[in-house]
């Protein structure tokens, strides 16, 4: 039977047993070799398996071989580590793709004294992103007009690597405009905090 029109398919966290929509759960499938993949875009062939987007979920299906039940006993046991560092890295290009994207499209400010002088103005951004070697001092002065103004503040490239990604040289600060790409860029910011968080 066909979904109803915006419904998407659910599937189970073969760690915690819940169900979710299967966009909003994190993808496996199983190699050729028997390797268990992270299937982040949900786009390779075979049968997939799934958990939420948590680390407790992920090392849970680790640590009681959830993943070999799943695949019918075949496949060689994955480490937690190894699965964390492939999604890890799969998020990340994610994150940098979108933000070419927005690059592109004109949707981003970046340099330290124009976004911070926008900010200061009231400038309408949904989202910053800093680079993990900006100046304590200036990293202070954005997060702190961010908040002012409700906007959500994440870390992460280096700025020569966030530079690169937005056709400049060295960038400490990305302040990306309102809208869907945006809205895109956030959410995968967020999956991303939720992966690296401590459990």
């Amino acid at each position: 039977m066909a979904n109803r029109k915006g419904r998407q398919p659910q599937r189970t966290c073969v760690a915690c047993r819940q169900s979710a929509d299967q966009d909003s759960l994190i993808r496996y499938v199983l190699a050729p070799d028997g390797q268990v993949l992270v299937d982040y875009r949900h786009k390779l062939p075979g049968r997939g398996s799934y958990t939420c987007f948590n680390k407790t979920c992920l090392e849970s299906a680790v640590n009681k071989r959830q993943f070999q039940r799943s695949f019918h006993g075949q496949g060689v046991a994955p480490t937690a580590e190894r699965l964390s560092d492939s999604l890890l890295e799969q998020l990340a290009a994610r994150i940098e793709g979108l933000l070419g994207m927005a690059r592109k499209s004109g949707q981003v400010e970046s340099g330290s004294n124009a976004v911070l002088a926008s900010l200061r103005k009231n400038g309408k951004y949904a989202l910053l992103i800093l680079s993990d070697d900006i100046s304590e001092a200036i990293g202070s002065k954005l997060k702190t007009a961010a908040i002012q103004q409700n906007i959500p503040v994440f870390k992460m490239l280096e700025k020569n690597r966030l530079g690169q990604i937005l056709g400049k040289g060295e960038r400490s600060v990305a302040a990306i405009a309102v809208g869907p790409l945006a809205n895109a860029i956030l959410a995968e910011l967020q999956r991303l905090a939720e992966m690296v968080r401590e459990n």
